[in-house]
């Protein structure tokens, strides 16, 4: 007989190698069974393992900012120096799991940390120590819901209040937001994102109200950062920075 093991990740418990490799030792007593393991992964918890027993990655660490503030944690990303592709989990950089229970306050917690590891990879590109033609990152898992402003915050996008001064880059300041500065950097990669959600980025089947109460969020918060985020999608499309509907599938 065979069976085929392919589990996906038990959140804030076991990523998906590790569930098939407990299946795999519990059925191996039974010597008629042929196992075939193929852990999976839908871009979220234990995405960079998959990709690594995948494609036998090189696992490079780099140094960033927690999801709350006033830590720094290591991060791990996997690359392929043949394919010169670069593969990143957030959940590593932004997950659930890495915020402690008491800091669960999607509100005033930001994607910083990504937008400083997108940096580092830039220097390090720049400075030749890479070859990166890719950059792979697995959507999934997190406990931030800023709509990925912190991480463009590090990359140069300023939020002005009415007076001019800029506001910290955290959902709870969405709101207050009159005007957004940038000026678009050019990567030197490639960006691909896997993520198996299809959902809008607003509203009853959007980003806060599926994901936002087990990331810490009450029905009122919500509503704040869907208001928020309504705010920048206004302030973006007037300053021409965004193009599209927010209201097409996947958005979320």
């Amino acid at each position: 007989m065979n069976i085929l093991i392919a589990p996906n990740s038990f959140k804030e418990c076991a990523d998906s190698v590790k569930i098939a490799d407990y299946f795999a030792a519990g059925l191996s007593r039974f010597q008629n069974f042929k196992l075939m393991v193929k852990p999976v992964s839908d871009g979220g918890d234990g995405f960079l393992n998959v990709c690594n027993k995948i494609y036998g990655l090189q696992i490079k660490t780099y140094r960033i900012p927690a999801p709350f503030s006033g830590k720094t944690i290591f991060c791990r990303v996997g690359y392929n120096k043949k394919d010169k592709k670069l593969f990143i989990e957030s959940a590593k950089i932004l997950g659930l799991n890495l915020i402690p229970e008491v800091k669960r306050h999607p509100l005033y917690l930001s994607s910083r940390g990504m937008g400083v590891l997108l940096k580092k990879i830039m220097t390090d590109v720049s400075n030749k120590k890479l070859a990166v033609n890719k950059i792979i990152i697995g959507i999934g898992g997190t406990g931030t819901n800023d709509m990925g402003i912190g991480m463009l915050a590090e990359l140069g996008m300023m939020l002005l209040n009415e007076k001019g001064k800029m506001l910290e880059p955290f959902p709870v300041n969405f709101n207050a937001v009159k005007k957004i500065v940038w000026e678009k950097i050019k990567m030197p990669f490639e960006i691909e994102l896997i993520v198996d959600v299809n959902n809008r980025l607003l509203g009853g089947s959007g980003a806060s109200s599926i994901y936002g109460r087990q990331k810490g969020l009450t029905a009122r918060e919500i509503k704040i950062a869907d208001a928020g985020f309504e705010n920048l999608i206004k302030l973006s499309k007037k300053e021409r920075f965004i193009e599209g509907n927010k209201f097409i599938p996947g958005a979320g």
